[in-house]
């Protein structure tokens, strides 16, 4: 994924993030789960929204889809949603605690 000489995305899909996280069970984790954490923690609503909340707290932006920039994808700022992610249960995968040396 990311090597340790470039520099990570500040806002990433919850797909991308889901590649760095592990459940406290040490299994994969899927955007989709990833989701329906946000909503249980209030970041997200039902209908797959952000939540007013993580607008205000500046946790999300939209970024063009790579295939047609007129659609756009909502993105979350991964350092402002790592301390949720951690404390609703779930960890980073070995080798991202120092950094993004996921490959």
């Amino acid at each position: 994924m990311w090597q340790d000489d470039r520099e990570y995305p500040t806002f990433m899909t919850m797909r991308e993030m889901a590649r760095f996280y592990l459940t406290e069970n040490d299994e994969a984790i899927t955007g989709n789960k990833l989701g329906r954490i946000l909503i249980k923690v209030g970041l997200r609503l039902p209908d797959g929204d952000p939540s007013p909340r993580a607008r205000r707290l500046g946790m999300v932006s939209k970024r063009p889809v790579h295939w047609n920039k007129h659609w756009t994808v909502t993105t979350w700022h991964f350092e402002k949603t790592k301390p949720i992610l951690l404390a609703a249960g779930l960890k980073l995968k070995p080798g991202c605690e120092e950094g993004f040396a996921l490959q």
